[in-house]
C-alpha cells in the first residue's frame, strides 16, 4: 500500500491512476481499496470514503457506477 494510504494523504500527481475515465481520477491503491471495502461493506459509500478521507462518498459512488457500466457493456 503507498505511503499516501497509511497516513491519510491525498495521492501525489506522479502516481500511476487507473484507466477509468470518470471526472475524479483515482490511484490503483484506492482501486484496490474500494474493491475490497465494496466487498466487504456493499454500497455504504459513506464508510468506504471514511477509509479514503480524500474522496467524497459520492465521488466513490460515481466511480462505482462507471466502472459497473463499463462492466456491463464489455459483457
Amino acid at each position: 500500500m503507498d505511503n499516501h494510504v497509511a497516513n491519510g494523504d491525498s495521492p501525489s500527481q506522479g502516481e500511476r491512476r487507473s484507466s477509468t475515465k470518470w471526472d475524479c481520477d483515482i490511484t490503483e491503491d484506492e482501486e484496490d481499496l474500494i474493491l475490497r471495502l465494496h466487498r466487504l461493506l456493499g454500497d455504504r459509500w459513506v464508510l468506504i470514503a471514511g477509509r479514503l478521507p480524500w474522496r467524497s462518498p459520492e465521488q466513490i459512488k460515481t466511480y462505482w457506477e462507471v466502472r459497473s457500466q463499463r462492466n456491463k457493456s464489455t459483457h
